[in-house]
């Protein structure tokens, strides 16, 4: 057995290494294409170098100091594709061999134009925990500092950090602040005892970087010495003394337990400072984290201050998160000036709090006309409900153009209420708008939205719309939502009036099937199949065989004529006729429940109706599957055909008698459903009246 796995193991070692070779044959391959001068070859191996991986490192480094800037851009080119790729999640090992395979062009020997782009694929591959003192050794060199300055940052690792930190001691001041920069940027906790004793060097360009490259932390313990850095900033760091003092403040108010002591310092700033930018900062971090406590201060400097930092105060209000300090404003805003109260009422909408509603409808009803027309904006973008009688109201009363804008705000209204799925509020509002409409096309518009909201209150006016030609069709729709509206809050008897008003506008027949099948659970003594003038009293024989398509020629109960005494003999079975009344709400007869559920079969319906006068009519049919129809003898449909129930599908005119007339449907059954439905229209599609 040892024999055995030992040949095993020498055939495998064997065929990995031919595999290895063949692979790394194949590398040379497409490095030698890259290096030579076919085009097609190169932009050939360019594509399929970086499917090789790490394998394709060590051959490519060899390009980058050729001579031919087309080799060796196509060089590392491919070497940039691989490092990219190694460096995605998940590829952590790949990652760490390619920066160690990348390593050697940081070495002396090669060029400087070697190593800035060694620099470069390493800033992309080297993963934490790894060595990166070849590229801290850089840091020394004159020509190369930046770049290896700008690979350590990004890299982003404890040692990365750690080594720019270990860089500071010895740089000259210029590099001092790039390399604070750096550390600024990469954010890393373990920088900030490297960087904080730089904020008392005697360079302000020292100490401000130093400023700027702990302020992320947040720390409240290092705010005394940041002011300290900000007192002494001369003319060319005082811009960035003031950003690290106002950026440590926005670090502090969103750590969350230096929150007070960020909100003091705003505060401070809003009262010492005479510079229009840091006030504007200022105020712009109060209202950005602060809570109804920092109201009345900003107010204070909107009304004191000078008209461009009144509007920033104004502006910044709106970044108020919270119910506390809207409600502080709604309490401050009558001692307010008229021009702040103006921005308080924008303020007010855009919030949309229902506790401001007070003060829009007083300015609303106010005498001041600019006050009146700010209000009537600001409820548009409330979407509190109370707003829509206001609006309509002084839509009513107003003339132009405060007429237009308190249409236009319901409009807005009704957007905002239909958002937030307040739909009784926003068919409400529709119904306004449709009172308020001075055109079809505003009517139409309105139309639609009371259908997509319907409200009982919209019954009137929509049915009114359905006597107009161009308003019908929407208003037929809405119709028959405000009818669902009406059944929903119990208003069955009026709801069965709109449903009886529906019928008579011959509207599609699929929009009352919903209308019908509510009312009929609601009121179950309901007759909705006969209102739409289906039959419904049937009587029915069958099922007779088909006898292979053969039987649809057969006449199994001697049609046209019919008595409903007979009896018929159908195989082994005797058939007779058998009355059935369907409660379907649209007159649908299941012959599968009503006589027995077969295939290739053949059933009769026999009905009589009565009409007072002589009468043109059209008989209208949903047959599943096939039909011969005979009215009165009169043989008028005959398809024999496999298909679903579609009602109203077939149609014949016919001219029906004063007094009792005869139907008789002869329905064939190939598979599945078998079913049928028969109504009675007047020629233009109202409901025929007849009696059974």
């Amino acid at each position: 057995m040892g024999k055995t796995w030992t040949i095993v193991s020498i055939v495998a070692i064997a065929a990995a290494s031919l595999f290895s070779s063949a692979r790394a044959g194949e590398v040379d391959q497409l490095v030698s294409d890259l290096s030579g001068s076919d085009d097609a070859k190169r932009v050939s191996a360019l594509q399929r170098l970086p499917r090789y991986g790490t394998d394709a490192i060590a051959p490519l480094l060899s390009l980058l100091g050729n001579e031919n800037p087309i080799v060796a851009k196509a060089g590392f080119d491919a070497l940039w594709a691989i490092a990219n790729e190694v460096s995605q999640p998940g590829r952590e090992e790949a990652r760490r061999e390619a920066a160690g395979l990348l390593l050697p062009l940081l070495a002396p020997e090669r060029s400087e134009e070697e190593k800035r782009k060694g620099l470069r694929l390493l800033a992309i591959t080297v993963p934490p925990g790894a060595n990166v003192s070849h590229i801290a050794a850089l840091l020394d060199d004159p020509n190369l500092r930046e770049p290896a300055r700008a690979t350590l940052e990004r890299i982003n690792t404890k040692e990365s950090a750690t080594a720019l930190c270990a860089a500071l001691p010895a740089a000259e001041p210029e590099f001092v602040c790039a390399l604070l920069d750096a550390l600024g940027a990469m954010r890393r906790p373990e920088t900030i005892a490297s960087a904080t004793p730089w904020m008392e060097h005697g360079e302000a360009r020292i100490r401000v970087a130093a400023a700027r490259a702990v302020v992320w932390s947040g720390d409240p313990m290092l705010m005394p010495a940041i002011k300290q850095v900000r007192l002494r900033a001369d003319r060319s760091t005082r811009v960035k003394a003031d950003d690290a003092l106002l950026r440590i403040a926005e670090a502090m108010a969103t750590r969350g337990d230096a929150w007070q002591t960020a909100m003091n310092l705003y505060s401070d700033l809003l009262r010492s400072e005479h510079r229009h930018l840091l006030k504007a900062a200022a105020i712009s971090g109060l209202c950005r984290y602060g809570d109804d406590s920092v109201v009345e201060a900003v107010l204070a400097t909107a009304r004191s201050g000078s008209t461009e930092l009144r509007n920033i105060a104004l502006q910044s209000l709106t970044e108020l998160r919270g119910a506390g300090p809207i409600l502080r404003l709604v309490e401050l805003y009558p001692k307010q000036p008229k021009a702040i109260r103006l921005a308080l009422i924008d303020l007010f909408g855009k919030h949309g709090t229902p506790n401001a509603f007070p003060l829009l409808e007083a300015a609303v009803k106010s005498r001041d006309a600019e006050l009146r027309t700010v209000a009537m904006r600001a409820l548009g973008k409330t979407g509190i409900p109370e707003g829509v009688p206001l609006l309509a109201e002084c839509a009513r009363d107003a003339d132009e153009p405060e007429r237009s804008l308190c249409v236009t705000s319901l409009e807005q209204l009704v957007n905002r209420l239909r958002q937030r799925g307040n739909q009784t509020f926003a068919g409400k509002a529709y119904l306004s708008l449709y009172e308020l409409a001075l055109d079809d096309t505003s009517r139409l518009a309105a139309l639609d939205g009371i259908g997509a909201c319907p409200v009982p209150e919209a019954y009137e006016a929509v049915l009114a719309a359905s006597t107009n030609e161009t308003l019908k069709p929407s208003a037929v729709s809405a119709l028959v939502a405000v009818a669902g509206a009406l059944i929903t809050t119990g208003q069955h008897d009026k709801a069965l009036e709109a449903y009886d008003k529906l019928v008579a506008l011959n509207p599609p027949l699929p929009s009352l099937q919903g209308v019908a099948a509510q009312l009929k659970q609601a009121k179950p003594e309901m007759k909705s199949a006969e209102r739409l003038g289906f039959v419904t009293s049937w009587w029915l024989a069958g099922p007779f065989e088909l006898q292979d398509n053969k039987g649809w020629s057969t006449e199994y109960v001697h049609e046209p004529n019919v008595n409903l005494s007979a009896r018929y003999r159908t195989g082994d079975a005797e058939l007779t006729w058998r009355q059935h009344t369907t409660s379907d709400p649209m007159g649908i007869v299941n012959l599968g429940i009503a006589l027995l559920d077969r295939e290739r079969c053949i059933a009769y319906a026999y009905a009589e109706v009565n009409v007072e006068r002589d009468v043109d009519a059209v008989v209208r049919l949903g047959v599943d599957d096939g039909e011969k129809l005979w009215v009165n003898d009169q043989l008028l449909l005959d398809h024999f055909v496999d298909r679903p129930l579609r009602v109203d599908e077939d149609q014949a005119p016919v001219h029906l008698k004063a007094g009792k007339n005869t139907l008789l449907l002869k329905i064939v059954q190939f598979g599945g459903g078998w079913q049928f439905c028969l109504r009675l229209t007047t020629p233009d599609g109202l409901v025929l009246p007849f009696t059974q």
